[in-house]
């Protein structure tokens, strides 16, 4: 492997990262950062709210915070395209380009080609023939190239002969050649953000600025100057996920704290304040047996000459959920030294299953935020918890502190946290929780509790998982039976509350199994919707003309019990449910298969529904594609849509070609290289492996497919829905992209010797 990192991928790694978290607005800069930026890059900084006034002895200006934050992002891409200048200034020189205007010569081919462009030929055209052209004469220059390995060589000619590959746009001779690229990538057109470029210039100096900077951004600058961490949304700080049951409100909760240092506990009738904050309890501890003699204090020995050891019991402090996540809190405050804290969450399951006004106690008072998300109103400790906060504060210290005393008065509140004199919440200390809205005999929640959480409805909605109910192979669809069983629910108890979400029960490979279905989904809607309305819903109505008592879902065998299907069929045939035909959709796989023919308006009308939407599909993807000009070029061709759910793309000369497929069934968007005839080509990409994922930056699954003599090489793109034609470009970037990047990179590797 060479010395160089493929600008191509590199910038639109960092473009993604920048993209996903940069947001165009207004931000105050860290104290840290300010304190420790005062000059860089020949210039010096005044810093305001929100701008930074910028002079040197020639220049007097202001530019927005927000610049520094965007310039931190491409400082990694600015110092790898200055290695490319470097790399490649020496290499023409170790070919005998001594001198600097014919070095200059070589450095400006790409754009002297460009500008001569014959006026009868289109502009595409003219610049793939450029490339072409560019390619041929810096490969022969290169070739001489001794200490330059092969990996290398490639992509300074990548960087020579094709502008659009490193997003340039200067003439590599220009001492500012990386600005049209850096500006090209952040997405900023004015000419003046061309001091973005500067900044990153400055930075790679100092790259460890531009490091903390990035990093503090991600992590979240609050409004406030103080570098406290997030403050700008305090109602997140306290949050309760309601909804009905299944709705997948610990899903949200874990998906949202993924990576995150998270304590849950779980409220019940019996919680009180010892169980949620902690409390002495008695503990067992081994002593030995001392005895007096004369004056003395001896051990009682054993008629082995061993100590001997007694059971006695003592009382310890033992934190619970809301101490443990209180100190790690406040922990994770001291270790952040100059930067944001990582964020610390407390979840509660069930809130309303406990009594929160005892269960919190006078820790109700901490749920008062200010603007920079620390409690209001700070607590006394009581002399227990004194000595268990003391304790685990031990040799602790807040950098931030100043910041945090400032906010009350200068009064020295962090000491008094560290102390354990008081309590005080954290703005890094997320406190969430779930409520069930069909739960029974709970403890009310008074409006001076709930005013202090943000609450997030959660609806009942299709996962789009496709699970079904298997009803000894006879299958259901889940979500087709959540739809009619909640109307009858709505229309019956005339309320939301008792209505099933999409994950009440948990399917395994896809498939509800007809005894979780009994013994969740119908004993809850006997026992917990319908039994006070007596069942006069014909959904419970028997074949006998009776009702189907939850005791007829079973039937007796040897000493257990098994669920009768037969009266599973009619519960759900009552609710007027089909089962889904298995025969419904062709399997999605791709086999080498030709593409379909363009098809006649007639032959389109005799579609069924699912090859209708196949081609939606394919026609909004490949007029989405063509405007991708590097897609258009390798991939434009005549290529139609059709009625398949696969798409071929050729790559000349090569053993392989790039396959895009819808598989609906599974949820799935898939981007395969597909090999044809024998193992040779598979087996030398295979040998690879490594060097491809890491270039790649994915995983991908590797198969052998001897009985089809084929192999793949597969990445999937998973929970798609490709029923939501608003979530399409999210699809379409994924098959661009991919696309692109495998045809390069796999065409470099199976080229490989």
């Amino acid at each position: 492997m060479g010395t160089l990192i493929n600008l191509h991928n590199l910038g639109k790694t960092l473009q993604n990262e920048f993209e996903s978290v940069f947001q165009p607005k207004d931000v105050e800069l860290p104290d840290s950062f300010k304190e420790a930026v005062k000059e860089l890059g020949g210039y010096k900084y005044d810093y305001q709210k929100y701008l930074v006034h910028i002079y040197s002895e020639d220049l007097n200006g202001y530019i927005p915070n927000q610049w520094f934050i965007i310039a931190s992002f491409f400082v990694d891409y600015y110092l790898e395209v200055q290695k490319y200048k470097n790399l490649l200034v020496d290499t023409l020189k170790s070919c005998g380009l001594t001198k600097s205007d014919d070095r200059k010569t070589i450095l400006s081919m790409y754009s002297t080609e460009l500008a001569n462009k014959p006026k009868e030929k289109p502009y595409d055209l003219h610049k793939a023939d450029t490339i072409i052209k560019v390619r041929e004469k810096i490969t022969d220059i290169l070739s001489s190239a001794k200490t330059l390995d092969a990996d290398d060589k490639e992509l300074l000619i990548n960087f020579v002969s094709d502008y659009d590959w490193w997003y340039g746009g200067k003439t590599i001779d220009r001492g500012d050649f990386y600005v049209s690229p850096i500006l090209a990538l952040s997405k900023v057109v004015n000419a003046s953000h061309t001091y973005i470029a500067e900044i990153c210039k400055a930075f790679a100096e100092a790259k460890n600025v531009s490091n903390a900077l990035r990093d503090g951004y991600k992590a979240g600058f609050g409004k406030s100057s103080n570098n406290l961490g997030e403050s700008s949304d305090t109602k997140a700080l306290q949050k309760i996920f309601y909804g009905a049951p299944g709705t997948g409100k610990s899903y949200a909760i874990n998906h949202d704290t993924k990576s995150e240092d998270v304590i849950r506990t779980t409220f019940h009738p019996d919680s009180d304040y010892s169980s949620f904050v902690g409390a002495y309890k008695p503990t067992t501890v081994e002593e030995t047996v001392m005895t007096v003699i004369g004056t003395k204090a001896v051990p009682v020995e054993n008629a082995d000459g061993s100590p001997r050891k007694e059971s006695k019991i003592v009382y310890e402090f033992v934190s619970q959920a809301f101490l443990q996540a209180y100190v790690g809190a406040w922990k994770k405050f001291a270790n952040a030294g100059a930067e944001a804290p990582q964020k610390q969450y407390l979840v509660i399951e069930e809130i309303n299953r406990g009594n929160c006004a005892q269960i919190f106690g006078d820790l109700f008072q901490l749920l008062d935020r200010n603007d920079n998300g620390f409690s209001d109103y700070p607590i006394k400790a009581d002399a227990d918890m004194k000595r268990q906060l003391a304790k685990s504060f031990v040799g602790l210290t807040v950098p931030q502190a100043d910041s945090i005393n400032a906010q009350y008065d200068g009064r020295n509140v962090v000491k008094e946290v560290l102390d354990g004199d008081i309590l005080l919440l954290p703005n890094n200390l997320y406190i969430w929780a779930t409520m069930n809205t069909s739960d029974q005999s709970l403890f009310p929640i008074d409006s001076a509790f709930k005013r202090r959480w943000d609450w997030n409805y959660m609806p009942i909605s299709n996962a789009n998982l496709g699970w079904v109910i298997d009803v000894e192979g006879t299958k259901y669809d889940w979500w087709q039976f959540l739809e009619k069983i909640n109307d009858k629910i709505g229309s019956t108890t005339n309320s939301e509350d008792k209505k099933l979400g999409y994950f009440f029960c948990k399917a395994k490979d896809g498939e509800i199994k007809v005894e979780t279905f009994v013994g969740k989904v119908i004993f809850y809607l006997w026992n917990d919707v319908f039994k006070d309305f007596e069942f006069g819903d014909s959904i419970f109505d028997d074949a006998d003309g009776g009702k189907l008592e939850f005791a007829k879902f079973y039937t007796e065998e040897g000493k257990g019990s098994k669920v009768v299907a037969d009266k599973v069929d009619l519960f759900l045939k009552n609710l007027g449910l089909e089962p889904v035909s298995i025969n419904a959709e062709e399997a999605e796989e791709y086999e080498g298969q030709q593409e379909s023919a363009e098809s006649t308006e007639a032959e389109k009308n005799g579609w069924n529904a699912t090859e209708t939407k196949r081609y939606e599909f394919w026609e909004a993807f490949l007029n989405y594609a063509q405007q991708n000009e590097e897609f258009a070029k390798y991939f434009g061709g005549v290529k139609k849509a059709s009625k398949d759910h696969w798409k071929n793309f050729f790559i000349t000369g090569a053993a392989f070609n790039l396959v895009a497929l819808q598989q609906r069934k599974k949820n799935a968007a898939e981007v395969q290289v597909y090999i044809f005839g024998g193992n040779e080509v598979y087996q030398h990409l295979l040998s690879y492996k490594t060097e491809i994922e890491q270039e790649m930056g994915v995983t991908y699954d590797w198969r052998e497919l001897p009985e089809k003599k084929a192999s793949i090489i597969s990445e999937r793109m998973l929970n798609v829905n490709f029923d939501d034609k608003e979530s399409w470009n999210s699809i379409f970037n994924f098959f661009v992209d991919r696309l692109l990047r495998m045809r390069e990179v796999f065409v470099k590797y199976s080229n490989k010797q």
